[in-house]
C-alpha cells in the first residue's frame, strides 16, 4: 500500500482498493447521506457561519484562502462593515473564470454604499507570504487545509500565525468522527482530494500546537449537527484564533508580493451629502412639477394645490417612511432656502399641501438639462430630525 495518510486506516490491500475507488467514486465533496441530511446545505451553514463569526469580531477586513469559485466573497461584499477583501487561490483559471463575481453590478452603481471596498483577487499559495494579505485583520480558511499535502500543513500554519499576523483567524476542516455516519468504508474521505481528515482530537491537537507555538488562543465551534446524536461532534469543525497582542513577532518585510493579481477594483461610494433628505427632497419636487405640467396641458390652471397624503402614495415617496410634517418641513425649507423655488411652489397654510405654479413645459425643454427640473438645494438633515 502507498504512503498516504487517507488510507493510514486501511488493514490490508483489499481496505485500500475499496477506500481508492470510493474517492474516486466522488467527483464531488460527500456532505451529506441517506442517514444524514442537511438543511440548509453544509456549504451554506458554513458561509452563514464565517458572516457571523465575522461580524461578531467587528472586522473590517478579510482574506479568503483557497476561494475557489469567490462564493465567500458574494456574503462579504453584502456586509456593509467590511472595506476590504483578499480572495486567495492557486487556480489561476479557476479564478480568471470567477472572476466577474467580483466586478460591481448595476445596483451596485445605483444603490451606493456608505463605506468603501476594495477588492483583490490574487493567485498564489497560502503557503506563502504576501504582504497584501498580510494588511487584512481577519484570515478565513475554510475547508482548505485538509487540501494540502501533510508536508505542507507546518508551512501553511506558520504563514498564518507567523508571517501574516491577523488579529483574527477563522478555519475549518471536515470532522472525520462523523465520516461514519456516511456509511464510508475504511480510508474513505469526502472528497478525492483531500489528503486527510482530522479527528475532533486531531484537530485540537493542531490547535493546541498553533496556541503554544504562536500565542494565538482560540474557541471551537462548528456546523451540520446529527441531531439524533450529538456524540459525533460537528460535521465542520471551526476554530476561531485570536492574536496575544503581548506575545513577540517579527515583522514581515512588507514589499513581498509574490501572488499575481488577476483582479482588483473599488466599489462606488456614495457621496456623503446625497444624504436621504435630500434625495427625498429631489423626489417631491420632480413629482409636483410633473402634476403642475399635466394640469396645465389638461385645463390650464395656472397653479395646482396637491395633497402631502396624495404624494405618499408615490412609490419613490413611500420607500423613505417619514411622516406628512416630514415632508411639508421639507418644502417649507425648499422654499425658503437660498436659490429658493418660492415663486413656482410653496407650502399651504393648513400645512397639508403643495401648491404649486402650473408653469407650461418651455418649447425648448426636450433640449435643456432635465436636471434643472429636478435641482435641489442643500438641506441639513439635524434641521428637519
Amino acid at each position: 500500500m502507498p504512503n498516504d495518510s487517507r488510507y493510514a486506516d486501511a488493514e490490508d490491500e483489499d481496505d485500500y482498493q475499496r477506500a481508492r475507488l470510493a474517492n474516486i467514486q466522488y467527483s464531488k465533496e460527500v456532505e451529506g447521506s441517506e442517514t444524514v441530511k442537511f438543511d440548509p446545505p453544509l456549504y451554506l451553514q458554513r458561509y452563514s457561519k464565517v458572516v457571523e463569526i465575522c461580524r461578531d469580531l467587528g472586522v473590517t477586513s478579510v482574506a479568503d484562502l483557497g476561494c475557489a469559485e469567490l462564493t465567500l466573497f458574494q456574503y462579504f461584499k453584502n456586509m456593509d462593515t467590511i472595506t476590504r477583501v483578499v480572495s486567495v487561490d492557486l487556480d489561476k483559471q479557476l479564478l480568471e473564470a470567477n472572476a466577474r463575481k467580483t466586478r460591481p453590478l448595476m445596483l451596485d452603481h445605483m444603490s451606493r454604499r456608505e463605506k468603501p471596498l476594495d477588492v483583490s483577487v490574487l493567485c498564489g499559495s497560502a503557503t506563502e507570504f504576501d504582504a497584501r494579505v498580510a494588511e487584512v485583520e481577519c484570515v478565513c480558511a475554510i475547508e482548505l487545509i485538509e487540501h494540502l499535502p501533510i508536508a505542507q500543513v507546518d508551512d501553511f500554519t506558520a504563514n498564518i500565525f507567523q508571517r501574516l499576523l491577523p488579529k483574527y483567524a477563522v478555519i475549518s476542516t471536515p470532522n472525520k468522527d462523523f465520516n461514519v455516519l456516511f456509511n464510508f468504508v475504511q480510508g474513505q474521505v469526502r472528497h478525492w482530494d483531500h489528503k486527510f481528515e482530522w479527528t475532533r482530537e486531531e484537530f485540537v491537537r493542531w490547535c493546541e500546537g498553533v496556541r503554544e507555538e504562536y500565542g494565538y488562543s482560540y474557541t471551537l465551534t462548528g456546523v451540520g449537527e446529527y441531531e439524533e446524536d450529538n456524540s459525533f461532534g460537528y460535521c465542520s469543525q471551526f476554530a476561531i484564533f485570536t492574536r496575544n497582542e503581548s506575545f513577540p513577532v517579527s515583522k514581515m518585510d512588507t514589499s513581498q508580493q509574490p501572488y499575481e493579481e488577476v483582479y482588483s477594483v473599488e466599489y462606488p461610494v456614495r457621496d456623503p451629502s446625497d444624504t436621504p433628505d435630500r434625495r427625498l427632497t429631489h423626489e417631491l419636487l420632480y413629482i409636483v412639477t410633473q402634476i403642475g405640467m399635466e394640469r396645465w396641458d389638461e385645463e390650464g390652471e395656472e397653479e395646482s394645490c396637491v395633497a402631502i397624503s396624495h404624494l405618499q402614495t408615490f412609490p419613490a415617496v413611500q420607500q423613505y417612511e417619514v411622516s406628512d410634517e416630514h415632508i411639508a418641513r421639507l418644502v417649507e425649507l425648499h422654499c425658503g432656502g437660498e436659490g429658493s423655488q418660492e415663486d413656482t411652489m410653496r407650502l399651504s397654510e393648513d400645512r397639508g399641501s403643495v401648491v404649486v405654479r402650473n408653469v407650461p413645459p418651455s418649447p425648448s425643454a426636450e433640449k435643456s438639462d432635465s436636471s434643472s427640473v429636478r435641482s435641489v438645494v442643500e438641506i441639513d438633515e439635524e434641521e428637519v430630525w
